[in-house]
């Protein structure tokens, strides 16, 4: 048997980097496709470095200046080259970049994925991989055609210190055997939330699937998370081979906007999660990791609490922030060929299994009333009756919310797997396991 610190080797390994390093002293040269929305938001947790010296953003695809003309303004002036299409800069840009950031929709993932690997850049790609489970494996081999590890997912929670710090507690044994994850998390959206762009809360934008969801969108970090604390030894992700849920929404939109689902895999520990924007109160994710001689608590944003026997551990959790920031040092790391700690494509495939186990060929969402509320930070909002008391009940005793007695919830309905999609996701995480160990 591995000793412990050959047994986690492959965590701080988790990204497998093409090692043509640029020089350690050499600042490295950043492109990014766009500079409003999401975008501005990575420009600006980049500032820091670019400030230090460390990197400079060259390059940045802005297709209409007059939408945000003083940052146009600033960026033409610090020198950027600035293109009108994505197409453009990539093939111009080509060899000159050591990352290129694709903060974009959904939709647009796999065929910027596919160009920019192509080309060679390495890339920083917005979480999910892909709608479709189909697109994410072909952004895997287009990953894998460029030489393997040239692409990073923005599920920044894989760089905080306190996610590998419960990894590694599982995988020590100080709680026994990992038997079951649980969380759930409120967080209120109103109508602006969802008429910011052209897919929020869509199922299809611009005649490509989008998948969009709380579950695909702002929890699918605590999502992800839990399926790689859940990952078995011998693979970077959970395996999930079956999903049983309750899907709901209060609003007109494609999707749903609440769901309480249960996730099995095969031999492993189960997983429970419960996600909603139609609320009245705030309530961070919290999840509990369960096993055979204690637990984990992880209070998203607060502390991480260790109970095992006698033994109790509790160490601060990093704000967003921090996390940001430590998302971007990691992927210097990865750039520079040191060992880096954050999301690899193989580690995203388990969660882009799980959105298409719901929608295709597709749980039902049922509708519900909201009552709605003119909420103080989001707007109107339709609230559910009583779902945060129901989250709660069903968090603590376990189950989805119709077997916790919720007066409106419907039965949950199956999904299995199909073996054609999830072989191809084992195969990569046991794959990527094997290369780092």
């Amino acid at each position: 048997m591995f000793a412990l610190s050959e047994r986690l080797r492959w965590l701080a390994l988790s990204a497998i980097v093409v090692c043509e390093s640029p020089d350690s002293k050499s600042v490295l040269q950043f492109g990014i496709i766009g500079a409003s929305g999401y975008a501005g938001v990575l420009l600006d947790t980049l500032q820091p470095f670019v400030v230090s010296g460390s990197v400079k953003i060259a390059a940045a695809v802005v297709r209409t200046s007059a939408k945000i003309p003083e940052r146009y303004d600033a960026l033409r002036a610090a020198g950027y080259r600035m293109y009108g299409s994505w197409e453009a800069m990539m093939e111009a840009e080509a060899g000159a970049l050591d990352l290129l950031i694709i903060p974009t929709g959904i939709q647009a993932h796999r065929p910027m994925a596919e160009k920019a690997l192509a080309l060679g850049h390495r890339i920083f790609l917005e979480k999910p991989i892909a709608a479709t489970i189909e697109d994410a494996l072909a952004v895997a081999e287009a990953d894998r055609a460029s030489g393997g590890g040239r692409a990073v997912l923005g599920y920044q929670d894989l760089a905080r210190p306190s996610a590998w710090w419960v990894r590694e507690q599982i995988q020590s044994g100080a709680i026994g055997e990992l038997r079951a994850v649980r969380g759930y998390g409120l967080w209120p959206r109103g109508d602006d939330y969802y008429t910011r762009n052209s897919w929020a809360g869509c199922l299809k934008a611009d005649g490509a699937w989008v998948l969009d969801s709380p579950l695909n969108n702002a929890f699918a970090h605590f999502l992800n998370l839990m399926f790689f604390w859940a990952a078995p030894e011998g693979q970077s992700s959970y395996d999930l081979c079956r999903v049983e849920a309750e899907l709901y929404r209060a609003r007109p939109i494609e999707s749903f906007d609440t769901a309480s689902l249960r996730m099995h895999s095969h031999g492993g520990p189960l997983i429970e999660f419960h996600a909603t924007h139609s609320c009245s109160k705030q309530e961070d994710p919290f999840i509990r990791i369960e096993g055979s001689r204690g637990r984990i608590d992880w209070a998203h944003g607060r502390y991480c609490e260790l109970r095992s026997g006698n033994q109790v551990e509790k160490i601060a959790m990093e704000n967003n922030m921090e996390v940001r920031r430590a998302c971007n040092e990691q992927t210097i790391r990865g750039i520079r060929c040191e060992d880096a700690r954050v999301c690899t494509i193989a580690q995203g495939l388990s969660h882009t299994l799980c959105i298409n186990a719901l929608h295709r060929p597709g749980i039902p969402i049922r509708e519900l009333r909201g009552e709605r509320i003119g909420h103080p930070e989001t707007g109107s909002v339709p609230v559910i009756e009583g779902i945060e008391d129901a989250f709660r009940a069903a968090f603590d005793r376990g189950g989805l919310l119709s077997e916790n007695g919720v007066a409106w919830a419907a039965s949950p309905e199956s999904v299995e797997i199909p073996e054609e999609w999830r072989r191809p996701v084992i195969r990569e995480s046991s794959k990527e396991y094997r290369e780092t160990v």
